[in-house]
């Protein structure tokens, strides 16, 4: 498995901290389902867009990590954001970036906390692989 030297991605702002998809919630599912087809969508347009501009490729394989960023530095297990995460990589498979999201086309999504604090984002990036 080898890397590709470059990198791509997309940064999705968020409105607020409740619109994540937080695998502690026990919330409703029909609520989680609003949650989900709300990133699902977001994801599938601004892939599709920064494909048009040329800006994402099609890929055949990649390793996909998640970035959130918090206003705050209060403690965080952003591993509970992973629904929040696929939600978003359902999105961009839509979007006919990549051909699927098994493990044989993503490594990932692996969810991680930038450093510091900064708006609430979120940021995807993408390093093709080779496909093997």
């Amino acid at each position: 498995m080898t890397h590709v030297e470059t990198r791509f991605e997309l940064v999705f702002p968020v409105a607020d901290v409740k619109l994540f998809i937080n695998a502690n919630d026990r919330t409703h599912w029909r609520v989680r389902h609003r949650k989900t087809k709300h990133w699902r969508g977001v994801a599938k347009l601004m892939a599709s867009s920064a494909r048009n501009r040329g800006g994402l490729p099609l890929m055949e394989r990649a390793a996909i990590t998640v970035w959130f960023t918090f206003p705050t530095l209060h403690r965080r297990d952003v591993a509970n954001l992973y629904p929040t995460a696929k939600a978003l990589l359902d999105g961009v498979v839509d979007a006919g970036v990549l051909p699927d999201d098994n493990d044989k086309h993503v490594l990932g999504p692996d969810c991680r906390r930038e450093p510091g604090k900064g708006p609430l984002s979120m940021r995807m990036v993408f390093e093709p692989l080779d496909p093997s």
